[in-house]
């Protein structure tokens, strides 16, 4: 191995190169160490296969476009150790495919820190690096963007592929540094329960012109999407907005090809709430993940998807917070394998 590519191996997180056949042809310390942690399996002893979970991602990823990114646990150090992973189809120097990998560790300085002077300077933290991170990112996928379209000549069909799949982990990148920002803003915001009289109707009519394009593009009906005019709530309309669509994004992303997703809004229990569900026929949500899927940087069992999702998984994190800073709440029932139905509950402001 080159003496550069050497060093910045192992200075780097964990990360592995696979060839076609599901074999591991590069890999850094830092990967070795999860295979050791428990990533690996007894079939890929001493064959140089990629691990069990890995080859399931490669097939996913032979069959489709884009990437995969999943949220791991493993027992590391004495104690759990949380990653996520973003897992790429490359082309290698013969023209075939191979796959590419790296995992970066979700901190967990910034998860035991706590009261109002830690959260605020956490916040404060993911606002500014956010922000520095982005910069340099635009670039690079600026840069990836126009040297793929060869302007000063034709070049290699393998760099032509590397720039391509430079574009795609920094867009990925990109979209979850998004998400960071939208968490470190909604915490900041003080909550406020004087909110105005908002139609249930009209958000819901933005939320779904948001996310029409992608649904259409997986072939998801998305038409029962929709109430009656009457409804109001007591809300803040730009919130009640983002909650809409990070919940229409969610379900769309874990709704197979040819499913359906739609809205019932209806008085809850409580007096003077009102219940706004959006259900979908997607793969529901496994019982033993329902109390974990509220949490920053987790995400509804990827691996059961037979296309990947994106994101850093914390549109659900975010629109509870948002729920509860406008006095409502979000709460989840799905049994495995028949859909989801997450509920909305706010203040009600006018009848039906």
């Amino acid at each position: 191995m080159p003496r550069l590519l050497d060093a910045a191996l192992r200075g780097a997180g964990p990360m592995y190169i696979a060839d076609g056949d599901g074999r591991l042809v590069m890999t850094n310390p830092a990967f070795d160490d999860l295979l050791a942690a428990g990533l690996g399996d007894r079939t890929a002893t001493h064959s140089g296969l990629a691990p069990g979970a890995l080859r399931e991602i490669f097939r996913r990823l032979e069959n489709g476009d884009g990437d995969v990114a999943c949220d791991d646990t493993w027992a590391m150090d004495g104690g759990p150790r949380r990653f996520r992973s973003s897992h790429h189809r490359i082309e290698d120097a013969d023209g075939g495919i191979g796959f590419s990998g790296h995992y970066i560790e979700v901190a967990r300085d910034l998860d035991v820190v706590s009261g109002a002077a830690a959260a605020a300077a956490k916040n404060a933290f993911l606002g500014k690096m956010s922000h520095e991170m982005r910069t340099p990112l635009t670039a690079i996928i600026g840069f990836a963007e126009m040297s793929e379209s060869q302007p000063f000549g034709p070049l290699d069909r393998r760099y032509v592929a590397y720039l391509r799949n430079i574009g795609t982990a920094a867009r990925h990148l990109s979209g979850m540094i998004g998400d960071l920002l939208e968490l470190a803003s909604v915490t900041a915001e003080a909550p406020d329960n004087e909110g105005a009289t908002v139609a249930v109707a009209e958000a819901l009519a933005a939320a779904k012109g948001a996310v029409a394009d992608l649904a259409a593009r997986r072939g998801i009906d998305i038409g029962a999407v929709e109430t009656g005019r009457g409804w109001c709530v007591v809300a803040d309309h730009d919130r009640l907005r983002r909650i809409c669509v990070n919940l229409l994004d969610n379900a769309v992303k874990y709704t197979e090809p040819g499913g359906r997703i739609g809205v019932e809004v209806m008085c809850a229990e409580a007096p003077g709430m009102v219940d706004i569900t959006f259900w979908d026929t997607g793969i529901g949500i496994a019982a033993d993940r329902i109390e974990r899927i509220f949490e920053s940087f987790h995400q509804v069992d990827p691996d059961s998807l037979h296309q990947p999702t994106d994101g850093a998984g914390l549109g659900l994190a975010v629109s509870r917070h948002l729920a509860r800073m406008m006095g409502g709440d979000l709460r989840v029932d799905s049994p495995p394998g028949e859909g989801a139905r997450f509920t909305l509950s706010l203040a009600a402001a006018g009848g039906d």
